[in-house]
């Protein structure tokens, strides 16, 4: 169940994701999710604005999966402390994290639905089909 949004805010024509009432209705500060705002943000707004820019599926693929890239710049695990720490970061992020914007930038355009990303990536990701059979194993779960 997600969460109930103020109705005061919902009344002013106002859906604000940080003011949410949480699963028990306790009224209070909520932090959304930062792959959520990443998705809301690329895919449902870039996208479709990078289509209409350039009205070229292969450019909006590929500026979607460079700005897919760009925001994870700054993710936890990069580090800032020398330059090469920050060579080695930003290498690493314009090397990995571009093709699986390029996917869900694709799939958004292909479909024109930016939620079809969420099954027809992350459900069969190959993190998923390879992780969990080792998860279930390192566990012993049966």
């Amino acid at each position: 169940m997600g969460p109930q949004y103020v109705p005061e805010l919902r009344e002013k024509g106002v859906l604000h994701l940080r003011k949410a009432r949480n699963d028990c209705g306790a009224r209070g500060e909520r932090e959304v999710d930062p792959r959520l705002r990443t998705a809301v943000f690329v895919q449902c707004i870039l996208v479709p604005r990078y289509l209409a820019l350039t009205g070229s599926v292969p450019a909006t693929v590929a500026l979607g999966g460079l700005t897919y890239a760009l925001l994870h710049v700054t993710d936890g695990w990069t580090d800032f402390t020398s330059p090469t720490d920050v060579l080695l970061s930003v290498l690493y992020v314009l090397l990995f994290y571009p093709g699986p914007g390029m996917v869900k930038a694709f799939l958004t355009v292909r479909t024109g639905n930016a939620w079809v990303h969420v099954w027809a990536y992350h459900a069969i990701a190959p993190h998923t089909l390879l992780d969990s059979p080792m998860i279930v194993n390192v566990f012993g779960i049966r």
